[in-house]
């Protein structure tokens, strides 16, 4: 009785084995079909024939030696209050400077105010004066224009006096520059606004 009982516990744990090592394979063989079938390849990309989609980052790539253009620089800008006469409208004096430089080929700025557009916060139709002036000259200035060498910076200060039509905060920026380039054709450029607007100032207005 006794070695009959060890026959059955010898068989009884065979059958354990052999149906554990078959589950093991099977869950194996399970596990490996899902890893196959589940599968993500990692995508692969080619450095060389990657095109930059980013129009502002394409816009602010350096220009080539040979495109005809002119790089316009904001310097700096003031603010100031004029006419503080009691019983008497204020001015305000809004001074923006700029550096131009021509880029392939000379180039020519209006020397006046038909060089660049200008907006005025403030108000509902303030009035304005503008002038623009260079702190150089160039032998190639006339009555008409300043003169822009290539590679060669210009400074300009754009002055513009404003009139209240209320009492308000006003602050000028330039929109738009305007040039003409070696052939004759008028050029524009477009500012960001943000870079090249003073600081506003209170005005106060006073009806005649």
């Amino acid at each position: 009785m006794k070695q009959k009982g060890k026959v059955v516990v010898l068989v009884a744990l065979i059958v354990v084995l052999v149906g554990g090592a078959f589950a093991f394979g099977m869950k194996g063989q399970n596990l490996t079909g899902f890893l196959k079938l589940n599968k993500v390849d990692t995508p692969k990309v080619n450095i060389n024939t990657t095109k930059v989609s980013n129009p502002e980052i394409i816009k602010h790539l350096p220009l080539p030696a040979d495109i005809k253009t002119v790089n316009f620089e904001y310097v700096d800008s003031t603010a100031t209050v004029l006419n503080l006469t009691e019983g008497s409208s204020q001015q305000g004096e809004f001074v923006i400077k700029f550096k131009a430089t021509a880029s392939g080929a000379d180039a020519k700025l209006a020397n006046n105010c038909d060089a660049f557009t200008y907006v005025i916060s403030g108000g509902k139709s303030a009035g304005s004066l503008c002038d623009l002036s260079s702190s150089t000259t160039d032998s190639g200035d006339n009555e008409a224009f300043f003169a822009l060498d290539k590679t060669v910076p210009r400074t300009f200060t754009a002055t513009i006096i404003v009139t209240p039509d209320e009492t308000s905060f006003y602050n000028v920026g330039i929109k738009t520059f305007e040039w003409v380039a070696d052939d004759g054709s008028v050029k524009k450029y477009e500012t960001d606004i943000k870079k090249y607007k003073t600081v506003s100032k209170s005005l106060k207005f006073v009806a005649p």
